[in-house]
């Protein structure tokens, strides 16, 4: 992608985010990701590797074929805010991922699956490798470490992504405790689920307190 046509998407993608100030670029540009913090469960290639995974890339990563548990990573060292994630197929071949899951950590937790209820998430990625697809987290998604795992592709797992970061907080994020005081008792929720999942309701007329926010569900490697 030539970086003309990606500032028309970052350009896009700033007038979408709702509450966000500036949506900032964690992987490409001067403040993004270093080689050293992009990695991944397997590289076919120099050409494919974690490194070329960055959307303005002439190529993306791409794993080994024999790879079955496939991820690319990018690792923070520190807590960001994220609002949106874009993905891309491969720069200069028909390779594309059409189905992908995102997994995180924060800081001294294990990873967690992103999804609602139990139920892990699946995002609708590309029909075509060069046209972008981009999804907003609501509410965003507190993480220092994301991974996207390709799931079904066209072609190969062929991935070129960014990840947008807030300088603002526009509500509570996706993995942080809030507190709610009920006849003064304290109760922490932490939300973990997608927007449309997540619900807390109090009652007005009894002061009860109903969550129904999904769970957070560790995986290991």
């Amino acid at each position: 992608m030539k970086v003309a046509s990606w500032i028309l998407f970052y350009l896009r993608i700033v007038s979408s985010v709702a509450g966000c100030d500036v949506p900032v670029p964690l992987i490409w540009g001067v403040d993004g990701a270093e080689n050293s913090q992009l990695l991944a469960s397997s590289e076919a290639s120099y050409e494919s590797s974690a490194i070329m995974s960055r959307i303005t890339s002439s190529t993306g990563w791409c794993p080994n074929p024999g790879d079955t548990d496939t991820w690319l990573e990018v690792s923070f060292g520190y807590l960001q805010t994220i609002v949106v994630i874009q993905i891309l197929g491969s720069g200069s071949r028909n390779e594309y991922v059409t189905k992908y899951q995102l997994s995180y950590r924060t800081e001294g937790l294990d990873w967690n699956w992103y999804g609602s209820n139990g139920d892990t998430a699946t995002f609708n990625g590309n029909t075509k490798p060069f046209v972008a697809v981009t999804h907003n987290f609501e509410p965003p998604l507190l993480a220092t470490s994301l991974r996207i795992h390709p799931d079904e592709y066209s072609g190969a797992k062929t991935v070129r992504w960014e990840l947008y970061g807030c300088n603002t907080i526009p509500v509570t994020p996706y993995g942080v405790t809030q507190q709610a005081t009920t006849h003064g008792v304290t109760q922490s929720v932490t939300t973990h689920g997608v927007t449309d999942s997540t619900m807390v309701k109090a009652a007005t007329d009894s002061g009860d307190l109903s969550v129904n926010i999904g769970s957070r569900y560790p995986y290991k490697y």
